[in-house]
């Protein structure tokens, strides 16, 4: 594996004494059926910020309940492709929105909703938006053999500014599962990874651990190593039903390690979140489960670093 600033980093924090490796390192697992999690995360939003240069990226999170929640006005348009609101038993809704600007513009936009299964982690739909110029709108059903996609788009610019369910350009694709996706016990979603680390009892489960998740066009098999880092300083706004106030304090983190197998980085498509790609670093304060970190490279500005700035709090 190729060294980079972000790989020193934590091979620094190796040399000056502080030990950090996975758990049962000997032992590989895998998202089971019977893989044990907390109740349900700490947080119900978060807000991230981070910059390189003359790049910079804005991202929250946030958690919501299904029912009845069903983004713009799609009803009609994805209706036979995607139920909309999805109101399965154990379903949530993670939205998220991500903003990047740089030097020359424009800003790029992107809004994305994820329905999945609060209990394992496994996706049922996703929606992704992106505004501005060039704006489209892409569907995607996760389905036994693949994934199947809507995109929508303007048909021209007297369509633009009409509303996405209004847009009349539309190509249906169908992404089919590699040949070995029969060993994937539970096919998830990038940005559900931040629910699932938040809420993954870690003293039950084996690592590293192999996950599937699929995407924008191909599925995915992540690695996750579980290590520990020295000291880190995190500063952050603090939101909930007691009021807001500012959190300043020094933890030893859990950081989580996500990578794609070495056959995986040779396909045309880069695993990503929130705007960060190939491998990816998860930092989780051990007390409160919080993500106060996530560590990768931007396509544009190279590693970058995106901080925890505010968290609604449950």
């Amino acid at each position: 594996m190729k060294t980079t600033p972000l790989l020193l980093l934590l091979l620094t924090t190796v040399i000056t004494g502080h030990s950090f490796g996975p758990c049962y390192a000997d032992t590989e697992g895998a998202l089971l059926p019977e893989t044990r999690f907390m109740a349900r995360p700490p947080w119900k939003e978060l807000y991230f910020q981070g910059g390189k240069g003359f790049t910079r990226i804005a991202a929250s999170v946030r958690l919501r309940s299904s029912r009845g929640f069903c983004p713009c006005d799609l009803t009609c348009t994805l209706k036979g492709l995607m139920p909309c609101p999805l109101e399965e038993a154990n379903t949530k809704v993670l939205s998220v929105d991500t903003a990047v600007s740089t030097l020359i513009p424009p800003q790029e936009e992107y809004i994305q909703h994820v329905w999945f299964n609060k209990k394992n982690g496994k996706a049922y739909q996703r929606i992704r938006w992106k505004k501005g110029a060039h704006a489209w709108i892409k569907a995607y059903k996760w389905e036994e053999r693949g994934v199947r996609r809507l995109k929508l788009q303007p048909r021209g610019p007297h369509e633009i500014n009409l509303a996405p369910g209004k847009w009349t350009r539309k190509k249906s694709s169908f992404f089919p599962y590699a040949q070995d996706a029969e060993s994937c016990h539970v096919i998830s979603e990038p940005a559900v990874l931040l629910y699932l680390l938040s809420i993954i009892d870690t003293r039950q489960v084996r690592f590293p651990l192999e996950l599937c998740v699929f995407g924008k066009k191909q599925l995915h098999r992540v690695t996750i190593r579980l290590m520990r880092l020295k000291p880190l300083k995190i500063s952050f706004e603090s939101y909930g039903l007691q009021g807001e106030h500012r959190v300043e304090k020094t933890i030893r983190p859990m950081v989580f390690f996500i990578t794609t197998l070495p056959e995986e980085k040779k396909k045309r498509e880069p695993f990503s979140l929130l705007g960060l790609r190939e491998d990816i670093y998860i930092f989780i304060d051990p007390e409160t489960r919080l993500p106060v970190r996530i560590m990768g490279k931007t396509k544009r500005a190279g590693d970058m670093v995106l901080a925890l700035t505010g968290a609604w709090i449950r």
